[in-house]
């Protein structure tokens, strides 16, 4: 098999070519692939995605791809930019990339995944990039994920809602999952009523009002936004906050017990 098809399957390309292989040593040792694009295709705004009818002009581009053990690969390809009536002059959609990335789907891909596994800086140094551009990749994957799935709000019955602290300074995340399929739905800094007010404005009073059930701690201000715009859910104390206000309970009644019983008799 040919070096440039065993790439094009490697980088899962379709209707594109590899039309050259190079492993360039200067300044870092890196692994450029060239493509062509099809002749014969359809121009595609590469922001809003509709079709467009004119070119003009085109340029070189390149994007980082997943490193090939410890060299980086690079895909450059000659592409057009298009005369879009909306978003004005800007570069065509391809296959392997997001718009206006400078990254393959792969690797932001990985990248997001990633993060979920550990912070984000040990994924910029594991990946070799930026602190700020890892947060810009998520960005790019998550609104991706939004605007082809929806919020991911849709069919909440059952949630949990609770506090964690990221960072030392009493830094606290507002977590909100679903009791039904494990997962979270909705993050968001701070820990106060108005946190809790922003994640039901964006769910809205239809769906708000489908929730069965809502499980928080005994703050009172979290059980007041819930029964505010959740009116048909049952609050539910966590099991964490019950047992420790059962344990803090049965601490108190021990201790009044012991003073009453060195009352009654000092040598006790």
């Amino acid at each position: 098999m040919r070096v440039t098809r065993v790439f094009k399957r490697l980088l899962g390309l379709r209707g594109e070519r590899v039309v050259g292989v190079e492993l360039v040593e200067a300044p870092k040792p890196r692994l450029v692939v060239e493509v062509a694009l099809p002749v014969r295709r359809r121009l595609v705004c590469g922001r809003c995605g509709q079709l467009c009818g004119s070119v003009y002009d085109h340029r070189r581009q390149a994007w980082r791809d997943l490193d090939a053990v410890t060299t980086s690969v690079w895909i450059t390809c000659r592409i057009a930019r298009v005369a879009c009536p909306d978003c004005g002059v800007v570069a065509e959609a391809v296959s392997w990339a997001r718009p206006q990335a400078r990254f393959t789907r792969r690797f932001e891909d990985t990248c997001a995944w990633l993060l979920q596994q550990a912070s984000r800086r040990a994924v910029a140094a594991l990946l070799g990039v930026d602190w700020e551009t890892v947060g810009r990749i998520t960005s790019r994957v998550v609104n991706e994920q939004r605007h082809r799935y929806g919020d991911g709000l849709d069919g909440l019955r059952r949630i949990g809602i609770d506090e964690v602290a990221y960072r030392r300074g009493y830094r606290y995340l507002t977590v909100v999952c679903c009791h039904d399929t494990g997962r979270v739905v909705w993050v968001a800094p701070g820990r106060h009523r108005a946190t809790i007010e922003r994640f039901f404005g964006e769910l809205g009073p239809q769906r708000s009002a489908a929730l069965e059930a809502v499980s928080l701690d005994l703050s009172q201000s979290y059980q007041q936004a819930v029964r505010r715009h959740a009116p048909n859910a049952a609050v539910c104390a966590d099991p964490f906050h019950v047992a420790k206000k059962a344990l803090f309970a049965l601490d108190r009644l021990r201790s009044r017990h012991w003073q009453r019983l060195r009352r009654d008799d000092p040598l006790t």
